[in-house]
């Protein structure tokens, strides 16, 4: 029998650590230690999978920058049929933009440093974007910026940390 399997696991208001028992059929197969951290506070969720094929969560700061880079998708040429009311003999299909977040989190211990450090290897990463129900939809798949992770280490031996995500492209298609 295999013990390959998906366990979701949703802690509401917790404020002590929590040691959960896994089990198939009645036998314990994994016993995990579940931290509850004072700083999980953020509003900005970010589930990765780590080198361990399991996913992790943390909570980052909800002051995000937000940008959108947009660009030009291309212009098809138009007959003329006016002069006197014609603007232009091109028209705009439309534009892609690039949207980037930047995530932030400060005071993180050199141990916890060790358990976020996945994140920036993780060939998947999501963005919760959902309104509290916690479905395969409210979650968003982002890219983390190559080069774009600044760790910082302040006084007291904690580390903030900055990086950029890349949201989804977002087309605006123009009426041609």
């Amino acid at each position: 029998m295999s013990l390959i399997g998906i366990h979701k696991l949703k802690i509401d208001n917790a404020t002590t650590d929590k040691v959960i028992t896994f089990k198939v059929n009645g036998v314990d197969t994994k016993v995990v230690t579940v931290k509850v951290l004072n700083f999980c506070t953020g509003e900005k969720y970010v589930k990765f999978l780590s080198r361990n094929g399991f996913y992790k969560y943390w909570a980052f700061s909800k002051f995000a920058q937000k940008s959108i880079n947009p660009t030009l998708i291309g212009k098809t040429n138009e007959l003329i049929t006016n002069l006197l009311t014609a603007q232009s003999n091109q028209k705009t299909v439309g534009y892609k933009s690039e949207r980037i977040m930047i995530l932030t989190n400060e005071n993180i211990s050199s141990e916890y440093l060790e358990y976020i450090k996945d994140l920036f290897v993780s060939p998947c990463v999501y963005l919760y974007a959902g309104s509290g129900a916690d479905t395969a939809q409210d979650w968003l798949r982002v890219e983390i910026r190559s080069g774009s992770q600044k760790t910082n280490i302040v006084k007291g031996g904690t580390t903030s940390i900055v990086f950029d995500l890349i949201l989804p492209e977002d087309y605006n298609i123009t009426k041609l």
